[in-house]
């Protein structure tokens, strides 16, 4: 897997990234990143508390990260298809066009 690493006004850089555990959900990475069992690349709306409390140290202060050799998702949850609200059906259509 790779991070792209952008210096703000500079290159690109790809750094290679490895480890054995697989975790998929944002709050468990999180977790898992708060009791020391590595790196992780997370949204800075996720971490802005554990980054303002010391929880957690961002390592590439001056870097935009993203993740590019890997694939993403959005998930969205709604109790049912059953009776689904027009307003839904439209979010629900606008990102499916957005991130395809």
């Amino acid at each position: 897997m790779k991070q792209t690493v952008m210096p703000r006004a500079a290159r690109i850089c790809e750094v290679d990234v490895a480890g054995k555990t697989v975790i998929v959900s944002d709050l468990s990475l999180r977790d898992a990143t708060r009791l020391g069992m590595g790196v992780a690349l997370l949204a800075n709306w996720l971490i802005r508390g554990d980054l303002k409390d010391g929880r957690l140290v961002d390592l590439f202060p001056g870097y935009d990260c993203a993740a590019t050799d890997f694939d993403t998702a959005a998930w969205i949850l709604y109790p049912s298809k059953a009776f689904l609200p027009r307003k839904v059906r439209v979010m629900v259509d606008f990102l499916k066009a957005e991130l395809r």
